[in-house]
């Protein structure tokens, strides 16, 4: 530790920061730290990934009722893993 960090210390000891500038710094560096991880991630294959994904519209609950009840009677395919493999090349197509 070097003296200015010795300084700081002593400071903080005599004069704690208040409850809000800490939240403050903490709003400030969450932000930085999430500006920082958005940039880095869109770099990534699984950063595209997830932004496709995050680009898909919303869960349409009335359809993912209508699958299930198709996947129980045997109207459609059960082989999940096929049906994953299928959506994944849509996606990265």
């Amino acid at each position: 530790m070097n003296s200015t960090d010795c300084d700081r210390v002593k400071r903080l000891r005599t004069d704690p920061p208040s409850e809000k500038r800490l939240t403050e710094v903490f709003q400030q560096e969450s932000e930085r730290f999430a500006d920082e991880l958005h940039k880095n991630l869109n770099h990534t294959p699984l950063g595209k990934l997830l932004g496709m994904i995050a680009a898909l519209p919303e869960v349409r609950h009335e359809k993912v009722l209508r699958a299930r009840d198709r996947i129980e009677t045997g109207e459609i395919d059960k082989d999940l893993d096929a049906a994953m493999d299928r959506m994944l090349e849509d996606l990265l197509s």
